[in-house]
């Protein structure tokens, strides 16, 4: 015989019952209040999808009500610990207050869409890794020696990891540390491409000579050693607002916000727990997208000798046809419209991926 089992409907009554209780106990022992406080939120959200239509409506409606309430009796506490540990409960409550563990779950959950461009660009992304570790893979089947190739082997796989963290927090709305990760792809990149022309950096690069490692291989000294300009713009984007706690990055971290007519100032909002602004979205993910290419197109020039040309030149073809598509679709045309100057960036974007 087999029984058909079926949730259980929580009514109004049952609702109001338990805001009651939480209420009378909160309110009789301060020491509890903030429990309390807690049980009945927590209760109300386990059991949302299980109440009937009087019983949504009423927990919806009553919870600002109980929290006002609530915030009431805390202004007659006097300040001290307890008072404070409360207050920050109903500020948790009225979501003006963070919680450690919701900001771990924005890293661990699965990304939101709001936004068209985190879903698009997760194809193109992966797309663009796997034909970066298939490069990889056939270039490590055949044995190398010498610290220049052991450098380039091992900072690529560095790279790969540091791509795949920055793609995940973009798509996360983590901006900020996005930008952190590939600028670190970057100078990872350039040490590459410098081993693989002038392998006795590498020398130098694996020695314990902190002094001359500090000296020779900053970013600035191999790019010199490289015949470039010592300052790259791209490099010097993900510096600024993802490194080194500059005014332009924390611009791009607050939002304004209205402000009463008496007040003087500028009111601002801080975001935490990720940026979920468009222009901040649109650069990170499409940077993701850029720097893979990047990696890519060094992998290429660093492991040809180990290497099928004709298959690899169409992995590279493809790649790059994908990633231009999705780049002026998705990053120049949006950047144009919201009147962002990229030049420096579009220059950059043509001399790697055109």
């Amino acid at each position: 015989m087999c029984a058909t089992r079926r949730a259980m409907t929580v009514s109004l009554i049952e609702v109001k019952a338990k805001a009651a209780q939480c209420l009378s106990e909160g309110l009789s022992n301060p020491a509890k209040f903030s429990a309390k406080l807690l049980e009945f939120f927590n209760y109300g959200f386990d059991h949302f999808e299980s109440m009937d239509g009087e019983a949504k409506a009423y927990f919806e409606h009553s919870r600002e009500g109980l929290i006002d309430l609530c915030a009431e009796q805390i202004n007659r506490i006097p300040d001290g610990r307890h008072r404070r540990n409360l207050a920050r409960s109903v500020a948790m409550a009225r979501g003006r207050h963070l919680k450690a563990e919701n900001l771990a779950r924005s890293l661990s959950g699965p990304p939101t869409y709001k936004f068209p461009i985190i879903q698009k660009a997760e194809p193109i992304f992966f797309s663009l890794l796997q034909s970066l570790l298939d490069v990889l893979h056939d270039a490590t089947e055949q044995s190398h020696s010498g610290a220049a190739r052991f450098a380039t082997i091992a900072l690529h796989f560095w790279v790969v990891d540091e791509l795949q963290v920055a793609f995940h927090l973009a798509q996360r709305k983590y901006a900020t540390q996005a930008y952190s990760h590939m600028r670190t792809v970057f100078d990872l990149l350039e040490k590459i491409e410098l081993f693989h022309k002038y392998p006795k950096w590498a020398e130098v690069w694996a020695s314990e000579d902190k002094k001359a490692i500090r000296e020779e291989l900053s970013p600035a000294a191999v790019r010199t050693k490289l015949g470039q300009a010592k300052f790259n713009p791209v490099y010097s984007f993900f510096s600024e607002v993802g490194i080194h706690g500059t005014f332009q990055g924390v611009q791009g971290r607050v939002s304004k916000r209205r402000k009463d007519k008496e007040s003087e100032g500028i009111a601002v909002s801080m975001w935490v727990g990720g940026i979920p602004r468009e222009d901040q979205v649109v650069f990170s993910i499409s940077s993701c997208i850029f720097t893979a290419v990047s990696a890519l197109l060094t992998a290429f020039d660093t492991f040809q000798d180990h290497l099928n040309e004709e298959d690899v030149r169409e992995i590279i073809e493809v790649s790059i046809k994908q990633a231009t598509k999705f780049l002026k679709e998705h990053f120049v045309g949006w950047a144009r419209e919201a009147g962002f100057d990229v030049t420096e960036l579009l220059e950059v974007f043509r001399t790697e991926v055109d």
